[in-house]
């Protein structure tokens, strides 16, 4: 899938440049299972969690229309939802998938804190996609310096693909 190609490859341009930073990734197959349990267990089988030195990102597919963004920090115990939509019904959603799903598999003596990301705002009916990897790259490292123009989005992402 091209979503996940693309957060595979801002993770590895984020690996060369940052040198702590190995970044995990869980891919769009995890939101087509039923229910919390069977992601879980599919977390573990892939060693998503166990793996991840710092950094989880991706991509969340909600009620089967709709892609927002999913990124945890261990280190900082910080947990950040973005929909482009800035739906707070959706956000909701994103945030239920890290409680039921991802939180009982981190450390979780201390409490986890959300954080939201409105950077990004959806104008149209097809760009979430685009602005998801946008919202992951910017997360990853620390600043995004690209027009948020989804034309400009899909022909940056689509020659960071050509060109690896």
């Amino acid at each position: 899938m091209v979503l996940e190609a693309g957060i595979d490859r801002i993770c590895y341009e984020v690996e060369t440049v940052i040198e702590a930073g190995k970044v995990s990734t869980f891919t769009t197959h995890l939101m087509t299972m039923d229910n919390a349990e069977q992601r879980m267990t599919w977390l573990k089988g892939q060693d998503t969690i166990a793996q991840a030195k710092d950094t989880i990102v991706g991509a969340v597919w909600v009620d089967k229309n709709h892609w927002c963004g999913l990124c945890i920090c261990k280190a900082r115990r910080t947990y950040t939802v973005m929909d482009p939509r800035n739906d707070e019904a959706t956000i909701d959603k994103v945030e239920t998938l890290f409680r039921d799903v991802f939180y009982p598999l981190l450390e979780h003596e201390k409490r986890w804190k959300r954080d939201v990301n409105h950077d990004y705002q959806q104008l149209d009916s097809t760009s979430c996609g685009i602005l998801v990897l946008a919202f992951i790259e910017s997360y990853l490292f620390q600043e995004y310096n690209a027009p948020s123009d989804s034309d400009y989005l899909r022909y940056r992402y689509m020659l960071k693909l050509l060109l690896a």
